[in-house]
């Protein structure tokens, strides 16, 4: 009996051991709470401390990117190949989760040709455009070659062909808020397909077996080109910005798709001015804006927004920069 009963109190010990408290489970589960928010005027709601690393850190917050149609500086002409490729790159960069894209409607159109006046970028006017999209990274690029050859048998009613497709891109990656080029790329594809035909080559030098071919080529690039986008990225710190501002409410551009969390402080940032050359007037980049206070998290809505309330600070406006504290 007595042998019984220690059994029980033994695993009684080891069920307790085992099990955690619901308090221990919620500040292992969301980290503990700041006295940071009292102290400051806030709710004082717990958040995380992205500091620390891991999914909860700063870089695993996503930041948007817009990918305008390249332009196509070849003779090939005959398909929107430089759509193509865009649209390649961003079901790439979804795979991946970690950007958000914008959603299609938003683009207006924009093609890589509206920004660029001969061999130079009109940055400026391609910040402007960054801006008012909401994005933190801007993508363009040319497709400046396209080749289509075929080699093989010229006699026998059964003829043997090979069909190779090359391309060159070229890209480049603006950092919107900063005003500046990060980063500027140059891949190449290739695509071949062996066929044995017969005397009738209709089915390998028509238009829809060149532009799918083609196609395979751009493809081989996007992998290379969505892992250069990756790296801008890590370049640039994550921006957002606000939206409206209604009484005691601050609606801010970016929310749980952007990898945000009720209780989230984030810091409030003028815009910052376009700054010129006086002599050339040429571009030279964003000044950086001045601190106005903070922000806390307490709501999400829409896809990607968030309801904020004010931390410390005031005067906020529609367009002020937000930047997690």
């Amino acid at each position: 009996m007595k042998k019984i009963l220690w059994i029980w109190v033994i695993s009684g010990l080891v069920f307790c051991a085992c099990t955690r408290s619901p308090a221990f489970r919620r500040e292992d589960d969301f980290g503990p709470e700041s006295s940071a928010g009292s102290a400051t005027g806030g709710s004082g709601s717990a958040y995380y401390n992205r500091s620390e690393g891991g999914h909860n850190d700063p870089v695993s917050l996503k930041k948007r990117v817009v990918i305008l149609d390249f332009w196509n500086d070849s003779p090939s002409k005959q398909f929107n190949f430089g759509g193509y490729l865009a649209d390649e790159l961003k079901r790439n960069l979804s795979l991946t989760q970690k950007v958000v894209l914008p959603d299609q409607e938003i683009r207006s159109g924009m093609v890589t040709e509206d920004f660029l006046q001969g061999d130079k970028v009109r940055v400026a006017q391609l910040m402007v455009e960054g801006r008012r999209l909401g994005v933190a990274l801007v993508v363009i690029g040319k497709i400046t070659k396209i080749t289509f050859r075929q080699k093989g048998d010229d006699v026998g009613l059964l003829r043997s062909k090979k069909s190779t497709a090359a391309i060159e891109v070229e890209a480049k990656f603006f950092d919107v808020q900063g005003g500046r080029e990060i980063m500027a790329v140059t891949r190449r594809g290739n695509a071949l397909v062996s066929n044995l035909i017969a005397t009738d080559e209709s089915g390998v030098e028509d238009s829809p077996f060149r532009i799918e071919l083609i196609q395979s080529a751009l493809r081989e690039t996007a992998p290379d080109l969505t892992q250069d986008i990756l790296r801008s990225l890590d370049k640039i710190n994550w921006q957002g910005r606000i939206a409206k501002a209604i009484g005691p409410k601050i609606y801010i551009s970016a929310g749980k798709a952007s990898g945000l969390v009720k209780g989230d402080i984030l810091k409030v940032m003028t815009s910052g001015e376009d700054i010129f050359d006086p002599l050339s007037n040429a571009y030279l980049g964003r000044s950086q804006g001045k601190l106005k206070g903070t922000l806390e998290i307490v709501d999400f809505m829409g896809l990607d927004g968030a309801v904020t309330e004010t931390h410390t600070g005031g005067g906020f406006k529609e367009g002020d920069i937000v930047e997690l504290y």
